[in-house]
C-alpha cells in the first residue's frame, strides 16, 4: 500500500534540497504561484519563496493593466531574459477570467526570465528562475512561469515556441538537448514578412528570418522618412524571430493613426514593408 504523504510541499522541497546529484524544477501555470502563496501549508511558501525564489505581485495581469473596466491586456507579448534570452511568445489569454496569468517577483538569489509588456510605467514578469546549491552541495535550479505550456502561441510558430521554451529550461537544468529538438529548420534565406495584424490597433507583430548569425537594424518610419521608433540594433542568432510594435517612438509616446514603413538591415539584406495604424 502507498504511503501518503502529509505534506506534499515539505517533500518536493526536502527531495530538492537533500538530494545528492544536481536537481531541476520547472512549474507552468496561471495562479499556480498564487494558489501556493496561499496555501496553509508554511512548506509551500517556503517552496515557493526560498527554493523557487518567487512571490506574487498579483494573481491576474489582465485586471492589473486595468480589467474589463479599463481594456486589460488579454493576450501579453512575453520576451525572454537570463536563460530565455532571445526568445518571444504571447501568452494566449483568450477568456480573461479563465486565463489571466500571474505577475511574478524575484526573492532571495532568482532571476527574471520572462518579461511582460510595461504598464503604467512599471516592469512585470512572468518568468522567474533560480539557481543555487542544495543542502548536500548539488545545483538546484527552478524554472517558474505564470502562463502554463498551452497558451504559448508566436502564430504559427507555436509549436516551435514551446520547443525551444523547454530546450532552453533542460539546458539551464544542465542536460543534454539533441540538437533538433526544436524542430527548428534554420532558414534558407532571409526575409521580412508582413506584420500582423495589419491594420492594427494597439500593437503589431514583424517577424524576419535570418540564414546566418548577423547584426539587425529594425527600425519604423513615418510617411515623411522620418525615423520613428528602433525596434532592435544588434547581433542575432540564425532563426526565425518575432518583435512586437505597440504604436509609440522611442520616447514612449503613442504615434497617430496613419501609414507607417519598417525596414530592415543587415550586411547583406534590406527589407521595407508598409503598414497601417488605425485608431
Amino acid at each position: 500500500m502507498a504511503q501518503q504523504v502529509s505534506d506534499p510541499f515539505a517533500a518536493w522541497r526536502d527531495w530538492m534540497n537533500q538530494s545528492e546529484h544536481k536537481v531541476g524544477l520547472m512549474v507552468m501555470g496561471e495562479s499556480a504561484a498564487y494558489d501556493l502563496s496561499n496555501a496553509p501549508s508554511a512548506s509551500a511558501l517556503e517552496l515557493l519563496s526560498t527554493t523557487c525564489g518567487v512571490s506574487v505581485v498579483d494573481d491576474s495581469y489582465y485586471n492589473l493593466t486595468g480589467g474589463r473596466v479599463a481594456g486589460g491586456v488579454v493576450t501579453p507579448l512575453v520576451t525572454g531574459l537570463g536563460i530565455y534570452a532571445g526568445l518571444t511568445y504571447y501568452a494566449m489569454g483568450g477568456c480573461p477570467i479563465i486565463n489571466d496569468f500571474d505577475v511574478l517577483e524575484k526573492t532571495g538569489t532568482g532571476q527574471y526570465s520572462l518579461q511582460l509588456p510595461d504598464f503604467g510605467g512599471f516592469d512585470y514578469y512572468i518568468g522567474i528562475s533560480n539557481s543555487q546549491l542544495n543542502d548536500a552541495g548539488y545545483p538546484m535550479r527552478t524554472s517558474w512561469i505564470g502562463n502554463s505550456m498551452a497558451h504559448v502561441r508566436t502564430g504559427a510558430e507555436a509549436v516551435l515556441s514551446r520547443n525551444i521554451l523547454v530546450k532552453k529550461t533542460w539546458e539551464f537544468f544542465e542536460n543534454d538537448v539533441n540538437e533538433d529538438v526544436t524542430d527548428a529548420t534554420i532558414p534558407v534565406k532571409y526575409a521580412l514578412m508582413q506584420n500582423y495584424p495589419n491594420p492594427f490597433n494597439p500593437t503589431t507583430t514583424i517577424s524576419f528570418n535570418l540564414p546566418e548569425k548577423a547584426n539587425v537594424s529594425l527600425k519604423i518610419y513615418n510617411v515623411a522618412g522620418q525615423l520613428i521608433r528602433t525596434l532592435t540594433d544588434q547581433s542575432w542568432d540564425a532563426g526565425k524571430w518575432t518583435l512586437e510594435w505597440n504604436g509609440t517612438n522611442d520616447l514612449g509616446s503613442s504615434v497617430a493613426s496613419g501609414v507607417y514603413f519598417y525596414k530592415i538591415d543587415t550586411a547583406s539584406f534590406q527589407s521595407t514593408k508598409k503598414m497601417v495604424l488605425l485608431k
